[in-house]
C-alpha cells in the first residue's frame, strides 16, 4: 500500500474510497492523487 497524501493540504489521513479516488479527513479533499477533485453535487 503506498502513501497517499492529499494534494490540496498535504495530510496523510485519507480514507481510500477504491483503487484511484481517496477522501482527506482532515480538508474534506475527495479526488485522486494528482488533483482531479470529485464534487459531489
Amino acid at each position: 500500500m503506498q502513501r497517499i497524501h492529499c494534494p490540496r493540504c498535504g495530510s496523510i489521513k485519507v480514507i481510500a474510497l477504491s483503487e484511484d479516488y481517496f477522501k482527506c479527513t482532515h480538508c474534506g479533499y475527495t479526488g485522486n492523487a494528482a488533483g482531479k477533485e470529485i464534487v459531489k453535487k
